[in-house]
């Protein structure tokens, strides 16, 4: 087949061609977006709709009290734990407890005449007199078997005397 048409317009009959198939694409494509979009509505307000039904659900069980917020239950959390430390804190018993449990320890015959307490190393120093060295030793005993008391340091000098003595004590306390 012989073509007849000169040169130049070959050239203008290919760019009309281009140009019209390019139109088609364009138009084409804007054709399926429009479709797509209009597809895609009915599932847009699908989603929104479920979205809001299941927000107000939320609201109302908010407000009847059967969800909590995350804030509610950290700050439940951490008053749970600070009564905990509270609960599990060792408690320091004052120093006239200590001495009244050591005066109901104390026998007939043993008298305490002084009472000095040192808090930081939790001793307490005791002074007093004994009528005999049989008083003193059970007194010492009570105290050695008390579970209040770590340890009774009691010099050997308490012991000089059988009868009529004064004693000095040093007890470690719990």
């Amino acid at each position: 087949m012989i073509n007849l048409l000169p040169y130049e317009e070959k050239k203008i009959i290919k760019s009309i061609r281009k140009l019209r198939i390019l139109t088609v694409v364009f138009w084409g494509m804007t054709i399926l977006m429009i479709i797509a979009l209009f597809l895609l509505l009915p599932t847009i307000f699908t989603v929104n709709s479920r979205y809001s039904i299941v927000d107000n659900q939320i609201k109302k069980l908010k407000e009847g009290g059967s969800i909590i917020d995350a804030s509610d239950i950290e700050n439940l959390n951490n008053r749970i734990t600070n009564l905990d430390q509270k609960l599990n804190m060792e408690t320091i018993l004052s120093p006239s407890f200590y001495i009244n449990y050591i005066k109901t320890l104390t026998p007939k015959g043993v008298i305490i005449t002084s009472f000095d307490m040192d808090n930081k190393n939790l001793t307490l120093k005791v002074e007093g007199i004994y009528i005999s060295r049989v008083q003193l030793q059970d007194f010492l005993e009570f105290l050695r078997s008390s579970n209040l008391i770590e340890s009774v340091d009691s010099p050997l000098s308490n012991f000089v005397k059988n009868e009529n003595g004064s004693f000095y004590l040093l007890i470690k306390l719990k």
